[in-house]
């Protein structure tokens, strides 16, 4: 074989790696491209990731705070209801005492008004009884 005639044979095979070179080449170029626009958007989720880490931390914080104030608000609830249910009670027994006194008011005005009824009925005794007097001693004196 002439050297011309490898040299016809070796032509289109350089060409064909080469092409082939080539074609990796740009591969690798576009590898390298997605490996950059990865990394970027990998950075960007790194970021909103701990930007949403953050953002927890303070719906936990929030919560804790909201949980403390409601066991507060809680604690205030209990004894303020306990505070009613005394007062309440004190005024049952206070409106219980004032029933009872006026019970014993009402008794007392009844037996006043018996005995304002049996002095009006002696007074009115007595009116009689000095009419009667007054009449016999206009009949007796001339």
């Amino acid at each position: 074989m002439s050297p011309d005639r490898r040299l016809d044979q070796l032509e289109p095979l350089m060409a064909d790696v080469l092409q082939k070179v080539d074609r990796l080449i740009e591969g690798q170029g576009q590898l390298v491209e997605i490996v950059t626009s990865t990394k970027t958007e990998l950075e960007q989720v790194k970021t909103t990731g701990e930007a949403t880490a953050a953002q927890l931390e303070q719906v936990k914080t929030t919560g804790e705070a909201t949980s403390t104030k409601l066991e507060q608000v809680k604690a205030t609830g209990e004894i303020t209801a306990n505070g009613l249910a005394n007062l309440t009670t004190y005024v049952q027994q206070g409106f219980a005492s004032v029933n009872q006194k006026f019970d014993i008011v009402q008794q007392e005005f009844a037996s006043v008004n018996q005995k304002f009824d049996t002095v009006q009925q002696d007074v009115a005794d007595l009116k009689a009884g000095q009419e009667l007097i007054l009449q016999l001693l206009r009949e007796k004196l001339p």
